[in-house]
């Protein structure tokens, strides 16, 4: 990259950790909290155990900094990690350790860590130990009689209070907008300020949940992108803010790299916690602010003015709940008049307006997605080896119908349309158990790759199994077309046909018998293909993203809003 990605931190801590580190082990000692135990340490991090490196010399270099905790103080001999990760799920969709969260972010935050618990109000009382804190939970109580010694002496908060339990006649209460944010957390607001834009440069604040290595493939990617066109057009700088994860520059700038996209003005990275208290974003008068989902929209839409937000939507968000307070509240951002709407194809921006989302015909467009030459295209892997079927496996997320798709394969084998003696199944995706099919076979996995990984494999593959229940056509199945595949697909609403894009997509009815019928011809299709007779690479797909953004960038740059 001609510009090098460049991160600014202000955290104490950090500096803190770093000059120590630098220090050498002589004084490393002044710094360590008395009760510092590196068993437990060790146990609580095995990434730390299985590098093998000194627990106190990572605690001080690193675990400072990256708010990891020490000691099992504080933890409930009835804590429940199960109810604790039911009960939060953004420490379960962002894969974090239940218990290293609550006793490093939980306790501060009044999080219920089982089901019959409740949050109670949390003072904080700073500790010696640089950039740490010891938490103090206080339950109040309005009859000091009826109150157990170990907590009297705490007088009730003022505000307004909602009466959840009473366990052995002791009143527990909890602050209805603390209630709140524990139930809908991923949308707390952000915690801004305002500041005066001395230097009078534009900036672009892309706000969304981790921009870590798996997050890329996909939505996150094509925001990174939108967003650092938009900066280098406007001559703006890019700052990212992301949530559930601190943010990490080497796979922002291999991943542009490899999008051969550039940063003109270089990019800021800032975390700001769902529920942290030590940090504030500052903000100028006419910042742009992009958000990724509803949550992180509603989240900024809290803090800034909403004419400046620009909501990339790339599901329908509505699809991820039942009927309830969710969906709920991600209809009601989704119908916000106020901010503007950037749709991710234009399959889906129909589906929007045609199920009673007016606020996306007026203050929204659509682009198709790009998929550069230099990355989907048919590859080699060097072997005379059987031909690979590519299954996309995600079954922590229910639209991706990763448990029809199994019974799928298993249905073809046990047909013998996918003989096995000639054909290898590849599972690619996230958190996917292991497997054995009929005869007793076991497929491969592939999990956690990289962007070059992925592009590699997907080129070496003949036919894809990509299931989705949205109203697009998803990212999979274009990748694998894209790249020479074959690729069967279901139908789903207004999703019919989906030729337009390549006549080596295979849409079939979303059922068990329709699915196994259409694969079972792509495979008879994949095998009467020769040298002479290649599937081959054959669609009408947007190579260019500059195609994909730049006359919605120009919409914006000369009216300054999309209608």
């Amino acid at each position: 990259m001609k510009n090098k990605v460049a991160i600014r931190s202000s955290l104490f801590s950090s500096k803190l950790s770093s000059l120590v580190f630098l220090l050498g082990r002589k004084y490393r000692s002044r710094f360590l909290p008395e009760d510092f135990d590196a068993e437990i340490y060790l146990a609580l991090y095995p990434d730390v155990a299985s590098a093998n490196v000194d627990a106190a010399e990572h605690y001080i270099s690193r675990g400072i900094r990256e708010g990891r905790t020490y000691t099992l103080e504080g933890l409930p001999n009835d804590f429940d990690i199960k109810s604790y990760l039911e009960l939060h799920s953004d420490v379960r969709a962002a894969k974090l350790d239940a218990v290293e969260h609550y006793l490093s972010y939980g306790i501060k935050e009044g999080r219920a860590y089982k089901r019959d618990h409740y949050p109670v109000d949390i003072k904080v009382r700073k500790s010696s130990t640089p950039n740490s804190e010891k938490f103090t939970a206080k339950v109040h109580t309005e009859d000091h009689s009826r109150t157990p010694a170990s907590i009297r002496g705490h007088t009730k908060p003022s505000g307004s209070l909602s009466e959840v339990r009473t366990i052995e006649g002791v009143s527990k209460k909890t602050r209805i907008t603390a209630l709140l944010n524990s139930r809908f957390e991923l949308a707390t607001p952000l915690r801004t300020f305002a500041v005066e834009n001395s230097a009078g440069v534009a900036r672009i604040t892309m706000v969304t949940d981790s921009i870590a290595r798996s997050s890329l493939l996909g939505g996150v990617g094509t925001a990174l992108i939108f967003c650092t066109m938009l900066a280098n057009r406007m001559g703006a700088s890019l700052r990212i803010a992301t949530r559930t994860e601190p943010p990490t520059a080497g796979d922002i700038e291999s991943f542009l790299a490899l999008c051969r996209v550039h940063i003109d003005n270089g990019v800021q990275f800032s975390f700001a916690p769902i529920k942290g208290e030590l940090y504030e974003l500052d903000v100028f008068e006419n910042d742009l602010f992009v958000t990724t989902s509803w949550w992180s929209t509603a989240a900024t839409l809290n803090a800034v003015t909403p004419t400046s937000i620009f909501y990339l939507l790339q599901e329908d968000e509505r699809m991820f709940y039942p009927f309830g307070d969710d969906r709920h509240r991600c209809d009601a951002i989704m119908s916000n008049r106020e901010i503007q709407f950037i749709v991710n194809t234009e399959l889906l921006f129909n589906h929007l307006i045609d199920t009673g989302l007016d606020s996306i015909g007026t203050h929204g467009v659509w682009f198709e997605p790009a998929f550069p030459k230099w990355i989907y295209h048919k590859r080699s892997d060097g072997k005379d080896s059987k031909r690979k079927l590519f299954f996309y496996a995600r079954p922590d997320n229910p639209r991706n119908l990763f448990y029809l798709g199994i019974e799928v394969i298993d249905q073809a084998i046990q047909s013998g349309a996918l003989d096995l003696a000639n054909w290898d199944v590849y599972l690619i995706g996230k958190n996917i158990p292991a497997l054995e099919f009929t005869n007793g076979y076991q497929p491969i996995y592939s999990e956690g790759l990289t962007w070059q990984d992925y592009a590699a494999l997907i080129g070496t593959i003949d036919l894809g199994l990509s299931l989705m229940s949205t109203p697009h056509p998803s990212y999979p199945p274009l990748d694998l077309v894209a790249s020479g595949a074959l690729v069967v697909t279901n139908r789903f609403l207004n999703k019919q046909d989906l030729s337009n894009y390549s006549p080596n997509v295979i849409c079939a009815d979303l059922d068990l018998h329709s699915l196994t019928a259409a694969l079972s011809s792509a495979i008879a299709l994949t095998d009467d293909q020769t040298d002479d007779n290649p599937v081959g690479i054959d669609h009408s797909l947007n190579t260019d993203w500059h195609k994909s953004f730049d006359s919605i960038i120009n919409d914006l740059l000369t009216s300054g809003q999309w209608t």
